[in-house]
């Protein structure tokens, strides 16, 4: 059994700090309080400076990127990246994951890093903020470049409307707007809808995922399912994107390979 102690040494102990405490405490609080005055504006100094050499060295890192490509490849990028932000924009929501599906186009099928995505991501930021006229910017896409350019950037802004999974009214008037103003048939808008849209996905005979590659529906016949063929390795063929650099080639070569993929699977 233990019983309550009367000894005073606990006692005593508190009195020495507090007599420590008056007689040295407020010298060392102002000693203390000397040197966050002291250093604070350093510590600030070294931040702001340290923020603005990361900010040199990325916009350095870009722009060296961007001399090593093709004005027209940074146009076209640039232009893309326009109007991929109008369409994340147009339902008023910023999702997560339409970001995430923007950048992952990139970095997948285009193989852009390092510098190349730092830049695709600053322009994203960028642009999010701004409003532009889509008139104005389909003009200026439709003056500079080919039908085949717009059928990559009708698939990327398509897989942004269908990242998560619902496919709003207000992203399918945006695009439907889009195809009218850039000129692409109703035949390539209904391709690149069925690649994306969950139509097909569930396949009885196994091939529904092939039949989504050549954007017909499944069971299409023998005909179709050529003629489908020979318009697509029109259409995505490296050469008709060879201008815009290395990178817009291996995309055109990675989608002929699936093409042709799915052409072999379907074809009798």
């Amino acid at each position: 059994m233990e019983y309550k102690s009367y000894n005073n040494r606990n006692n005593w102990l508190w009195i020495v700090l507090m007599l420590v405490l008056f007689l040295f405490g407020f010298r060392i609080f102002f000693v203390i309080l000397g040197l966050i005055f002291a250093f604070f504006p350093l510590l600030i100094f070294i931040f702001i400076a340290s923020s603005i050499f990361n900010i040199i060295t990325k916009n350095n890192n870009i722009y060296s990127y961007m001399n090593t490509q093709s004005p027209q490849h940074n146009h076209f990028v640039e232009l893309l990246t326009r109007i991929s932000a109008q369409l994340i924009n147009v339902d008023g929501k910023v999702e997560t994951v339409e970001i995430q599906t923007f950048k992952n186009f990139f970095q997948t099928k285009l193989n852009f890093s390092n510098s190349a995505l730092l830049w695709v991501e600053d322009l994203l930021r960028s642009e999010l903020k701004k409003e532009h006229s889509l008139e104005e910017l389909s003009q200026e896409i439709n003056n500079q470049f080919s039908s085949e350019l717009k059928l990559v950037m009708l698939e990327l802004l398509y897989q942004i409307a269908h990242s998560d999974f619902e496919f709003h009214a207000k992203e399918e008037e945006f695009l439907n707007k889009v195809v009218k103003l850039l000129g692409i048939s109703s035949e390539d808008q209904q391709t690149v809808y069925n690649r994306h849209s969950g139509t097909s996905s569930a396949s009885s005979s196994g091939n529904g995922q092939y039949y989504k590659v050549l954007g017909l529906a499944e069971g299409a016949s023998q005909e179709e399912i050529k003629k489908a063929y020979r318009e697509l390795v029109k259409k995505f063929h490296p050469d008709v994107v060879a201008h815009l650099g290395e990178e817009f080639r291996r995309l055109s070569e990675a989608k002929m390979k699936e093409i042709t993929q799915a052409y072999e699977k379907l074809k009798v």
